[in-house]
């Protein structure tokens, strides 16, 4: 496993019935001191929609991933590791 490997799979926050759902840790960080409602509005999403894609609960249509790495200039899979993560990585053998 490389060191970028492990980088994803320490940001592992919770294992749901088998599913693993990520902290969004990039997003938080480029938000930085906007709030949640001030980014949505300029991605033209709401509020509890942005914030279910920065938890990790909801992934974003593949044009909206592509608007959010033009907004913040960073690769959607910078911004969305555990939506290219593949099969090796997720079953690594970590336990919750």
């Amino acid at each position: 496993m490389t060191n970028h490997e492990k980088w994803y799979i320490l940001k592992l926050q919770i294992v749901v019935k088998g599913v693993i759902i990520l902290k969004r840790d990039k997003l938080i960080n480029l938000r930085g001191s906007r709030t949640q409602d001030e980014l949505a509005n300029e991605l033209g999403i709401s509020q509890q929609h942005y914030s279910a894609i920065e938890n990790g609960t909801r992934t974003p249509t593949p044009k909206l991933m592509f608007e959010f790495e033009k907004y913040f200039n960073v690769p959607v899979q910078e911004l969305f590791p555990d939506i290219f993560l593949n099969n090796s990585t997720t079953n690594s053998g970590l336990t919750a």
